[in-house]
């Protein structure tokens, strides 16, 4: 993050605040402009790895001139509307997948860094298909920064992430969807990645992943350890933090 600059147009005072915050912790280049009818900042590629928008006060004009210059780089954007304003932000499906609506630094802090390493195509526009087939892999761990790594590291390989902070969270996400794989802390608050473990393994509930990889994503085990961990349903063991090397070598290994 070091290395990013990042652009904020808008003047809501929390969101500034907090972006400052982040930017003294993360290192990263902040800039701050705002803009009206009169004043279109020009935006090239050299300048900016990501740029914030707060669609609050942009009108859809403004939001079309933007978007145009914006389309010619690979720069990725973040549309935010924070919620304390009086008129919601319902965005249409083009921006859909690029809107944020704010209401704490940590979910702002996980938007900003999983936008700042995701590849954009140069040239490309806002509306971006969504590929259904591509391969599901669930994070279970209560850990916010080892997760958003090994996300960002997995979704630039081309699978589809989703992230649960505990045992019972990744429970209730497997009766709505469907993964084909799952990185499982073994300790958590809640829910321990060994109960939710034992519970996916023999719960009829969880028939369609009973049978799916669970990687115990963890710290150094003992091998009596491991064995108890196998009996329970553990498929593999990765230890954490892991390289990026290591993360996709075991994830291949089981897909």
């Amino acid at each position: 993050m070091s290395t990013k600059k990042i652009l904020f147009i808008g003047n809501q005072p929390q969101i500034l605040t907090d972006l400052n915050h982040l930017a003294y912790f993360y290192n990263f280049t902040l800039c701050y402009e705002q803009i009206s009818s009169n004043n279109i900042i020009s935006i090239d590629e050299k300048n900016y790895d990501c740029i914030i928008i707060d669609i609050n006060l942009i009108n859809n004009s403004l939001l079309k001139k933007l978007q145009d210059q914006i389309d010619t780089t690979s720069i990725n954007i973040i549309l935010i509307s924070h919620k304390d304003y009086d008129t919601k932000i319902i965005p249409t499906e083009t921006y859909k997948p690029y809107f944020f609506e704010y209401d704490h630094i940590d979910t702002l802090q996980k938007k900003l860094t999983t936008q700042c390493f995701t590849r954009t195509k140069q040239n490309n526009t806002l509306s971006s298909p969504i590929n259904v087939n591509k391969t599901k892999i669930m994070i279970v761990d209560d850990n916010v920064s080892l997760r958003l790594y090994c996300g960002i590291l997995l979704k630039n390989a081309g699978y589809d992430v989703i992230e649960a902070d505990n045992g019972l969270t990744a429970l209730n996400y497997l009766q709505e969807i469907t993964v084909d794989l799952i990185l499982m802390d073994s300790q958590m608050p809640i829910m321990s990645g060994i109960e939710a473990t034992k519970e996916i393994r023999t719960n009829i509930q969880y028939n369609l992943h009973q049978c799916i990889p669970i990687i115990c994503y963890s710290g150094l085990l003992d091998e009596q350890h491991k064995e108890h961990l196998i009996t329970v349903g553990i498929s593999d063991f990765l230890v954490k933090p892991s390289s990026k090397a290591a993360l996709l070598s075991i994830v291949n290994k089981w897909l």
